[in-house]
């Protein structure tokens, strides 16, 4: 709360009128294109600190904006103060862990778009993971490649996911001494096809192999792949912009 306090004073938004949330959908988001002398890029990075310590739920957001910080415009801009708003009404949000904290199980999440980016129609990847009753880490992140099909975004962002999920594993079990479980939710179902099978169709022969890693992972008993509902999924949060009542139900999951 201190360092938001802080970044409003820095950018004189002390008194930004609060909204529901941090962004909105494409369909109703300012299009001007006008230049604008703005202090962007400071702005930009003061929020991506926040955004990867403490405050997931701006991590979309912050995630769009700094595609912007080479060429940004007023409505850029308008997007950057966005966030600002929703910061003045939310400034004691904070990550929550549980005193009865599952410390037996790593619980990650991965979603992705589709194509959600206009100026060349790559997907987004998102994804959260569940330590001790609270988000460890999470991601917001345009992925490498363009993909031809949900499933495949689908897909890539679940093998990027499962990279991470490997890499916390082995530092969880050496500070607690323990063997833990891994879990990976995806609401997906053909894409999680894909990951049982590891069968490549010709529409997905393009797919980089290291993307496949997941699969080897997979059959190793190295991670369990469940199949989440979309209401449940918490990755959705950092792919898209929602609306204010899904946007809520993954705040009171993630944060307090």
């Amino acid at each position: 709360e201190r360092y938001v306090n802080s970044i409003f004073k820095k950018f004189r938004m002390t008194d930004a009128k609060p909204v529901k949330t941090p962004a909105v959908n494409g369909n109703s988001q300012e299009k001007s294109t006008v230049k604008i002398n703005y202090p962007f890029r400071e702005a930009v990075g003061s929020l991506l600190h926040l955004s990867t310590k403490t405050r997931a739920d701006i991590a979309q957001a912050v995630g769009m904006i700094s595609r912007r910080m080479e060429n940004f415009v007023q409505a850029d801009v308008i997007a950057l103060k966005r966030i600002f708003r929703y910061l003045a009404g939310t400034r004691a949000r904070g990550i929550r862990f549980s005193t009865n904290g599952d410390l037996n199980i790593l619980n990650a999440f991965s979603d992705s778009d589709y194509a959600g980016d206009e100026e060349n129609r790559r997907s987004t990847t998102g994804y959260v993971m569940i330590f001790g009753g609270g988000p460890i880490t999470w991601c917001s992140r345009r992925q490498p490649i363009v993909t031809l099909s949900s499933t495949e975004a689908e897909y890539v962002a679940a093998a990027d996911t499962c990279k991470v999920v490997s890499y916390l594993k082995t530092l969880i079990e050496e500070l607690l001494g323990k063997k833990i479980r891994t879990r990976l939710n995806i609401d997906n179902q053909s894409s999680i096809n894909l990951i049982k099978t590891g069968v490549i169709n010709k529409r997905s022969k393009h797919i980089d192999v290291r993307y496949h890693y997941i699969h080897e992972k997979y059959v190793n008993d190295d991670i369990e792949i469940i199949y989440c509902p979309t209401e449940f999924q918490r990755a959705d949060i950092f792919t898209k912009p929602l609306d204010k009542i899904k946007f809520e139900e993954h705040c009171k999951y993630l944060l307090v």
